[in-house]
């Protein structure tokens, strides 16, 4: 009799702080995602424009490559000085 009591309040303590634990993890979790989520909005514009950016760049690579692979002498010539001012 005493040893199952004992051995059920062993487990009943055991379980209280499993659950203890998981309700801090829970309200760890929450707190990031809160962060997480203001941060996300906060630089939404800057997320924005960054992405447009590498789309912007990526096109432009993707331009260059084609440019090379039509003409692969352009590797090979400087750029005419007027060609330099462009960039």
């Amino acid at each position: 009799g005493k040893r199952i009591a004992g051995e059920l309040d062993d487990s009943a303590e055991r379980v209280a702080t499993v659950l203890a634990r998981a309700d801090d993890a829970v309200r760890e979790l929450t707190a990031v995602l809160e962060k997480t989520e203001r941060l996300l909005q906060e630089n939404r514009t800057d997320v924005r424009t960054t992405v447009q950016n590498l789309r912007d760049a990526s096109d432009s690579a993707r331009g260059a490559a084609a440019e090379v692979e039509e003409h692969p002498s352009v590797l090979l010539r400087r750029p005419r000085r007027r060609d330099r001012r462009s960039r």
